[in-house]
């Protein structure tokens, strides 16, 4: 069995065919992955949004203790300086 002698040129448009038709395949499964992608988003949006929320509401409770903590220090601080002044 003899194989077939293909020119240069017939080598290099096989080869560009090729190339081409696996850049239009890749892009067929990037689009259908896109939209996936979108359906999922959609579909778990709330959630996220519900996270975030949680999220703020955590972040202003510690925001509260921390000032309360620093108000205690300072009323503490406070009476520790005026129990200190007094003697003298």
């Amino acid at each position: 069995m003899k194989l077939p002698h293909f020119s240069i040129a017939t080598k290099l448009y096989a080869i560009f065919a090729l190339l081409a038709t696996v850049t239009v395949a890749l892009a067929g499964v990037a689009v259908v992955n896109a939209y996936r992608h979108a359906a999922i988003t959609e579909e778990f949006g709330g959630s996220g949004l519900g996270i975030t929320e949680a999220a703020l509401v955590m972040r202003e409770v510690a925001y509260a203790g921390a000032m309360n903590a620093a108000s205690a220090i300072q009323r503490k601080t406070v009476s520790i300086r005026e129990s200190m002044g007094a003697p003298v």
